[in-house]
């Protein structure tokens, strides 16, 4: 989960942003509030306008609209909660949109946004959680949204200047925050915008059972004070060194609070509970909540968006368990966005690898606001949304419309591993591969990965590593949403991290990353539990969590699959112990054989779905 820290465009890379309409001086007022606000560095925008006739302009609108920035909510517990809203200055009841954070400024961004939707008639209002701003209590993120969400709507509800429609939107924590107010769904709230949203025990802070460093980073960025702790979080170089001293002692990762200076009870507490156990579940909606959730809903996400597994989560369980046709309203939109795009709708004309055309940009602020005049105030459906789910084909440069995710694969291709190749076809006979590494190594290891480019592109310059590639494709092929591996494996230690990765590799040789994932073996056994590997025995696992992609790729080419041990000095280090991850130190460690079964009995293979 990125955080709110870096959602506006780097001066450094305004060169590199994709645009695809201008905004000029003319411009809605609206639209150039958000430009002022930071919210749409990129997404639509081809020249910055001029910041003082927007600064003018935002103070005349401030003049015209009412705005309270000492809002104050009681909740059932009694706890009061602070907040800034801003709604017409005219007497009447408006449509409500509505934003709970855990993400205060010291600065005047919430009450910009909100008096840009007071600009467009709505009141809106942006709450902050427990613990932050002027809240009172204690922020524990993730614990108390659901409760405490259903008792601000309510609150919302019964004021003289909401009419009784509410809607909620916003980002990463923001989108979580969302999901966690449909758990007990209240009647007022009409419809919901999660963008890019995190779900706890999924994505993070333990994707694949395993947790990284920036789970201690965020947790000070959103804890030490009452706003948020822009220095630290922005000082990378302190926080490199210290993840790189730790590493170099050994030490267990449950001690990283400590080599950071300052004992963390949230850190610790989260380091007790695998994903998706009973924890994790309590935060949010689970088969029978997703079940009477019939509410319109817009997700969106991107390929290079670090909480998209979030993101697909919700919306996956949703269409899953939905009753009486209650997801028939959910949207999908995916494209080549990363955490903030999926957010503002911007894109890099360069994103790991591919080349992104401008007509992947979206203006999605201007999307939002067009979804809520067609849920709040009976508007016409945004001409965006052509069908339920919109994908961007790399490759292909177009948005393309399905009526489900379902109906966007037309076929799946299935490869067996055997030896070093990807066969298509059955399962040949062949004994089993074997990779050898030494999880003492595991800390130099990552390191040396880190200084060659860091994550995967630095496993192409190391020696751990098995590779099984195709034959040349003999013809163009538009991959989409995310493969599956059925792996039959044994270990000759007790636990293993693994990273699987899928490539495109073309004529001249190059390598292009299409997907990957990260999955702690011992917890691939059984859901929300961890059990530890017998020796030597063989076990089915089946992988289906790697990031989704849509692009074409071009005959010619071949893909690659690379199994590798997780190498990430960003990540929590598994010795192979049978011990809790966390606890494990150097001592722990030692030689670790993975074997590969590739037999009649155990037919080890790729499934790649295709449009």
């Amino acid at each position: 989960m990125n955080c709110s820290w870096k959602d506006s465009c780097p001066e450094k890379h305004k060169q590199t942003i994709c645009h695809n309409r201008r905004t000029t001086g003319n411009a809605p007022l609206k639209m150039l509030l958000l430009v002022a606000m930071g919210l749409l560095w990129g997404s639509m925008v081809y020249s910055q306008p001029d910041t003082a006739k927007v600064a003018a302009r935002l103070a005349a609108v401030e003049n015209s609209v009412f705005v309270d920035t000492a809002v104050r909510i009681t909740l059932t517990d009694g706890i009061t909660l602070s907040g800034t809203m801003a709604r017409p200055r005219q007497q009447g009841a408006f449509p409500v949109i509505l934003v709970v954070s855990c993400y205060p400024y010291e600065h005047s961004y919430d009450k910009k946004r909100c008096i840009a939707w007071a600009d467009s008639g709505y009141a809106a209002i942006v709450v902050f959680a427990r613990g932050r701003e002027h809240s009172q209590g204690v922020f524990y993120p993730f614990e108390n949204d659901a409760a405490d969400n259903y008792d601000i709507i309510d609150w919302v509800s019964r004021q003289p200047w909401c009419n009784g429609k509410v809607g909620m939107y916003g980002g990463s924590y923001l989108g979580f925050t969302q999901w966690a107010a449909v758990k007990k769904l209240h009647p007022a709230l009409k419809t919901i915008v999660p963008q890019a949203s995190v779900a706890p025990g999924i994505d993070f802070p333990n994707a694949g059972g395993i947790f990284t460093t920036y789970v201690l980073r965020w947790l000070k960025y959103v804890r030490n004070r009452q706003y948020v702790d822009t220095v630290q979080m922005t000082n990378t170089e302190r926080w490199n060194g210290l993840v790189t001293s730790h590493l170099l002692k050994g030490a267990a990762f449950n001690r990283l609070d400590s080599t950071e200076g300052h004992y963390d009870s949230v850190f610790q507490r989260w380091l007790v509970h695998p994903p998706a156990d009973s924890f994790w579940q309590r935060m949010t909606p689970v088969k029978e909540e997703f079940a009477r959730i019939n509410i319109p809903i817009l997700t969106t996400t991107g390929y290079f968006d670090s909480d998209q597994r979030g993101a697909l989560y919700y919306y996956r369980m949703h269409h899953q368990f939905a009753l009486d046709n209650g997801a028939a309203n959910h949207y999908l939109l995916i494209g080549p966005y990363n955490h903030h795009g999926a957010q503002s709708g911007y894109v890099y004309k360069q994103m790991q690898g591919f080349t992104i055309d401008s007509a992947a940009a979206l203006n999605m602020n201007e999307l939002v606001s067009q979804w809520f005049h067609y849920c709040l105030r009976n508007g016409e459906k945004p001409a965006f949304l052509q069908d339920k789910v919109a994908v961007f084909v790399l490759g292909e440069n177009k948005w393309r419309y399905f009526p489900s995710v379902e109906k966007m694969c037309s076929d799946t291709i299935t490869y067996y591993l055997h030896k070093k190749k990807l066969l298509p076809g059955q399962q040949r006979q062949g004994k089993p591969l074997e990779l050898c590494w030494s999880t003492k190594e595991l800390i130099r290891d990552s390191l040396d990965i880190a200084r060659n480019g860091g994550g995967t592109n630095g496993l192409l310059k190391h020696k751990s590593g098995l590779t099984f590639e195709s034959d040349p494709l003999e013809k163009d092929i538009i991959w989409t949403g995310s493969p599956v591996a059925n792996l039959w494996l044994s270990l000759s230690v007790p636990d293993a991290d693994l990273r699987i990765s899928w490539w495109e590799v073309d004529k001249k040789g190059k390598w292009r990353l299409l997907t990957s994932q990260n999955k702690r073996l011992s917890m691939s056994v059984e859901q929300g539990h961890r059990h530890s590997w017998v020796k030597d025995q063989v076990y089915h696992v089946q992988l289906d969590d790697a990031f989704w992609t849509t692009t074409v790729i071009k005959k010619g080419s071949s893909l690659r699959l690379l199994i590798a041990p997780l190498l990430n000095s960003a990540s929590e280090i598994n010795y192979g112990s049978s011990k809790e991850v966390s606890t494990q130190t150097i001592a722990d460690g030692g030689p670790a054989v993975l074997r590969i079964y590739t037999d009649d009995k155990h037919p080890s293979h790729i499934l790649l779905p295709v449009m």
